[in-house]
């Protein structure tokens, strides 16, 4: 019991005595599960939205095991009939789909759910798949390496969690998944650019976003041009290991609501307050370039 509790520890301690928020693990652990449970909603419900004859091409496509998982999922969903609780999970699965993937957007269904079919001698999807998971498991692993388990937190971020959705469903031959890991961090990323774009153009960050990296605890060959040059007094939140804000579930970053000070309205309030208002902000935001990313796509295959 003690060598296991010892483990225990060792994955969820991420006390910190400069930030009375990060004392023990609790936190980190609740963010972490409530961001990946995010993730699996989004990209679980974009394929049970899809149609059933998209449901019945994939399964061709797919490996023994995941036939053997997929019969054992059915064969719950049947057993639920049973209970009486087959109606209401339908009504559910029916009622998420249609919320996230209404359909006056897909124009297109037939191509917005086509499987990937790569050309013989082509690249297959799946080795770039096994790529992003190399890729992944290879950087966790020299981050916990250099830093200690406090880096399984980090690795957390919605950004490191699209990947490694994107990664399996190359794997599994899902490309709608990828499209919603990728729409899962549209806000967050679409930003970036453009502060890249403003510091490069102005010579300053227009909103925040990526003002780590200038920030001297990231490794410069991480960073950019004149950003890795850049010489501040303070230190940026994200990337700083006096702060593990994970997927910023405690309070806005610094950076951005010095900008945007409407972001962190809820910044001394109950955490739980705060997770809320953020992914009410950034889901709603992202509903909004999603819808905006596929209709423009539906337009240029027009």
């Amino acid at each position: 019991m003690g060598h296991s509790l010892r483990i225990w520890r060792w994955f969820f301690d991420v006390s910190n005595p400069h930030d009375p928020k990060l004392r023990g693990w609790l936190h980190p652990a609740c963010a972490l599960a409530f961001n990946l449970s995010l993730a699996l909603l989004v990209a679980g419900s974009a394929f049970l939205a899809a149609p059933p004859t998209f449901h019945g091409a994939w399964m061709k496509h797919q490996p023994q095991a995941v036939l053997y998982f997929a019969e054992g999922a059915a064969g719950l969903v049947d057993n639920l009939k049973g209970v009486g609780l087959q109606p209401p999970f339908l009504w559910l699965w029916r009622t998420v789909g249609n919320a996230l993937l209404p359909d006056k957007l897909l124009f297109d269904q037939e191509q917005a759910f086509a499987l990937y079919e790569p050309e013989e001698g082509g690249f297959s999807p799946r080795a770039f798949g096994t790529f992003l998971a190399i890729y992944l498991a290879l950087m966790l692993a020299s981050r916990l390496y250099e830093k200690g388990p406090v880096m399984l937190y980090d690795a957390a971020w919605a950004c490191n969690l699209a990947l490694a959705l994107t990664a399996v469903a190359l794997w599994l031959n899902i490309p709608f998944i990828v499209s919603a890991s990728s729409c899962w961090v549209a806000v967050d990323q679409l930003l970036w650019y453009v502060d890249c774009i403003s510091y490069i153009i102005r010579g300053r960050f227009l909103v925040g976003v990526a003002k780590y990296i200038a920030n001297k605890d990231t490794r410069r060959p991480s960073s950019s041009g004149k950003a890795s040059d850049l010489k501040s007094g303070s230190r940026t939140e994200k990337g700083t290991m006096d702060v593990l804000n994970v997927n910023v579930s405690w309070r806005c970053w610094a950076d951005v609501t010095h900008h945007l000070p409407f972001l962190g309205m809820f910044d001394d309030k109950p955490w739980y307050m705060f997770v809320l208002w953020n992914q009410l902000v950034w889901g709603l935001g992202n509903c909004i370039l999603f819808g905006m990313f596929l209709t423009v796509s539906n337009l240029l295959r027009r």
